[in-house]
């Protein structure tokens, strides 16, 4: 099952609110992390 990238951000937003020491994310490269929406939300970080 592929996750919509816009659940996938949703995600990613939450694990940045809850770890304020964050410094990076490492991904693979499946589906859930390509698309336009995921790649504009990247430019956020």
């Amino acid at each position: 099952m592929q996750a919509p990238g816009y659940k996938v951000t949703q995600a990613l937003e939450k694990v940045i609110d809850e770890r304020e020491d964050l410094k990076i994310i490492v991904c693979d490269n499946g589906p859930e992390f390509s698309g336009a929406l995921l790649d504009e939300w990247s430019l956020k970080y």
